[in-house]
């Protein structure tokens, strides 16, 4: 099973409908807001430079990052920007998308990152990779970057 569908099981059981989303259907959806979860692929260490730290390296593999999405343009806008390659580093996760083998996603109308980050954690299928990232503005999670607890790299 891949980890998108994984996900997708994991928020269906809590009644969350999550929605896959590629760069070519990013031009059917509407500007709502909402949170997603970005599936992102790592093929090589990376350093990750956060404000409140030195730098962490984050081994190649799979990375979720639970994001929303409530300004101006919703998802579609946000999306967009995730799945670009070339941009200024603005996020902590602009550190993972501009370097990733690839990125995938998974939208949810009207969602709230921290519930996604939550219900995952308590799936005990995936784990904080890093503290701090993603979160800085956060008062309730310790990380909005989460890592598999198996068949993944240990950041």
């Amino acid at each position: 099973m891949t980890h998108s569908q994984s996900i997708v099981d994991i928020l269906t059981m809590e009644g969350v409908c999550a929605v896959r989303v590629d760069p070519v259907g990013l031009e059917g959806m509407s500007a709502a807001a909402g949170a997603y979860v970005l599936l992102i692929e790592t093929a090589g260490p990376l350093s990750i430079r956060l404000p409140q730290n030195d730098v962490s390296v984050l081994a190649p593999g799979t990375y979720l990052y639970v994001g929303s999405a409530n300004g101006p343009g919703g998802m579609k806008a946000r999306l967009r920007r995730h799945f670009r390659c070339s941009k200024k580093i603005h996020w902590h996760v602009d550190q993972l998308t501009t370097c990733a083998a690839s990125v995938e996603a998974l939208a949810v109308a009207g969602g709230n990152e921290c519930k996604l980050g939550e219900t995952l954690l308590a799936s005990h299928q995936y784990k904080m990779a890093l503290a701090g990232f993603g979160s800085s503005d956060c008062h309730i999670c310790s990380s909005h970057l989460l890592q598999p607890v198996t068949g993944g790299h240990s950041a």
